[in-house]
């Protein structure tokens, strides 16, 4: 996103993911806990996308490398890829939750 310049108004006032999806489930609005669309980048082009593929990645992202910011998984086919910063997979493969991670991935 930063390479093609594109502005993130409600990142830039400070207000986060969860903040928005509180403030959209205060208000009864039933999308409140869709998958992040933005996140289709992380789906190869011509690829099929949907909302499970998307939950996917997004549980896989929240849910098992929430502690190593900037580690995004992509999806390839049916192969879910884990990319991070230098340095970031030695702490993945030493993680003592890393089977979690890997049964999430294999999802």
């Amino acid at each position: 996103m930063k390479e093609l310049s594109v502005r993130s108004p409600l990142a830039e006032a400070g207000i986060t993911k969860n903040e928005i999806r509180e403030s959209l489930l205060k208000e009864g609005l039933d999308i409140w806990d869709k998958p992040s669309w933005l996140a289709s980048y992380r789906i190869p082009y011509d690829t099929e996308v949907s909302e499970g593929m998307l939950r996917m990645i997004e549980n896989a992202e929240v849910i098992c490398l929430k502690r190593l910011s900037g580690t995004r998984v992509r999806v390839h086919n049916d192969i879910a890829r884990i990319e991070c910063m230098p340095g970031y997979l030695e702490k993945i493969i030493r993680d003592p939750e890393r089977e979690l991670i890997v049964i999430i991935l294999k999802k």
